[in-house]
């Protein structure tokens, strides 16, 4: 499966999470979606869980608590966007491998939130 991330811009996302006390999101390796497509273009990307039980089944359910987490977070990385674009600039700058991407999800202590 295609990597996501680099290790910068997945440390980011988990500081917003933290710093919105938003949960004790964490990065860790796996995943696989659609969201290859944006970082086979070096698109720095995750894949954000939205609540979602059982998906693409008859039995699919919606944590509505676990999809409202996932709104809120996602709501600070855009307004930390400028941020996160900056510290992936001085990353780079820092780095000379940069273009190496490694496929990340992040998760929160809510089994049901989490990113790839």
């Amino acid at each position: 499966s295609q990597e996501f991330c680099n290790h910068e811009f997945g440390s980011s996302l988990e500081r917003i999470a933290r710093m919105n006390e938003l949960g004790p999101w964490k990065s860790v390796r796996g995943g696989s979606s659609d969201t290859s497509i944006w970082a086979s273009h070096n698109i720095q990307s995750v894949n954000l869980s939205a609540g979602y039980l059982h998906e693409h089944t008859d039995f699919e359910q919606l944590d509505v608590d676990a999809n409202y987490n996932s709104y809120l977070f996602l709501k600070e990385i855009l307004i930390n966007a400028q941020r996160i674009w900056s510290d992936q600039r001085r990353s780079s700058r820092n780095h000379k491998s940069s273009h190496h991407i490694e496929e990340t999800v992040l998760y929160s202590s809510t089994p049901k939130n989490y990113l790839v």
